[in-house]
């Protein structure tokens, strides 16, 4: 509704996985097509205010801005940001550049410096990776692999979308507090399966548990009637 590019990128991430597994669904696939092509008309029709000649170019104003912070504001305070002053705007810097960082982690290290942007960039990347390590054994794992992918995909998007605003970290958003779970999940998981202790949850196909019963049943039976 508000023509907004990060928005549409993020449903386009998140839908591609759905839609590579619709694609084995004719009939699915093309109820889904003439759903989503009345629900676009919907859209459309509320948001004839929006402007959607931006998703025709990819111009953006964010690189000066970027520019100023790091020539601007970043040297001043590098190592602390915020911490520890007085008189500063929280949330843009309205002395040097007047304006939001417009990313996620240019906003962190604005209000703290590399003591805070540097920790947390550092959980974003492990974070991926370790989403990105649970997505390649998601057929092994509990639960529909497409669960994984959808989850891995908005994780993506999300840190995509923390590159031109910086609202992945605002805690009075949703979608910053499902960051957290999404990532916390990963972490916890990639953690438990690299020690070894998911061992158990993972699927084996060389085992049959139908095949163990099968071949004990005559000898219960023959115990059974031996105690008899």
């Amino acid at each position: 509704l508000t023509a907004s590019r990060q928005t549409m990128l993020a449903i386009v991430l998140v839908m591609l996985p759905i839609a590579l597994a619709l694609t084995k669904r004719p009939i699915i696939t093309v109820f889904a097509l003439v759903l989503g092509a009345v629900g676009l008309s919907i859209v459309f029709s509320l948001g004839e205010s929006a402007d959607f000649e931006r998703f025709g170019s990819l111009e953006t104003g964010r690189l000066d801005i970027w520019g100023a912070y790091f020539a601007e504001v970043f040297p001043r305070r590098p190592v602390t940001g915020l911490l520890f002053t007085k008189g500063e705007s929280y949330f843009k810097a309205l002395v040097e550049v007047g304006q939001h960082p417009h990313n996620a982690w240019l906003y962190l290290m604005y209000i703290g410096g590399i003591s805070i942007a540097g920790p947390m960039f550092y959980l974003t990347v492990y974070s991926t990776f370790s989403g990105f390590k649970l997505w390649k054994v998601r057929k092994y794992l509990p639960g529909d692999p497409l669960y994984y992918s959808v989850l891995f995909m908005i994780l993506v998007s999300m840190y995509i979308q923390g590159l031109f605003n910086q609202v992945v970290y605002w805690p009075t958003y949703t979608w910053s507090f499902l960051h957290v779970v999404i990532a916390s999940i990963f972490i916890c998981l990639y953690k438990e399966m690299k020690n070894g202790s998911m061992d158990n949850m993972l699927y084996d196909d060389s085992f049959d548990e139908y095949e163990e019963y099968e071949d004990g049943a005559d000898d219960a039976f023959e115990d059974f009637s031996q105690s008899a």
